[in-house]
């Protein structure tokens, strides 16, 4: 589903937990696709708690600013284009939104050392 489809059925009274088969993630319930693929459609929602948003009720107009939604296309762009890099942020979110988790796991290591999500130093992915 791409995002204003999303937030069409959600409009019109579907539930998040009717949209997407939502599983675990870190204390959390999420949305996460099976695999990644590089689209438009919505393949990972973060911690829905956190978004105040209620899997199995309707969701109140007000409350969906907060629920955010990500396509592939998403993580690629946060990866600045490097499409190797949003294969493996999205296989390392489990909670997070993409730049969230994307941004810790780069600032705690020097220009010099490796990331962790995929192995590349920053400079090669941001410099």
């Amino acid at each position: 589903m791409k995002k204003n489809e999303v937030i069409a059925a959600l409009k019109a009274g579907k539930t998040i937990q009717s949209l997407f088969p939502l599983v675990d993630g870190q204390e959390c319930l999420i949305f996460k696709a099976e695999t990644f693929a590089d689209t438009d459609d919505v393949i990972y929602i973060p911690d829905l708690g956190n978004s105040g948003i209620y899997v199995d009720e309707p969701v109140l107009p007000d409350r969906l600013d907060g629920l955010s939604l990500y396509t592939g296309e998403d993580f690629i762009m946060e990866c600045n284009g490097n499409r190797r890099l949003a294969e493996d942020l999205f296989e390392y979110v489990d909670w997070e939104g993409p730049s969230a988790a994307l941004h810790c796991d780069y600032r705690q290591f020097s220009d010099d050392e490796m990331i962790g999500i995929c192995g590349q130093t920053y400079n090669e992915l941001f410099g």
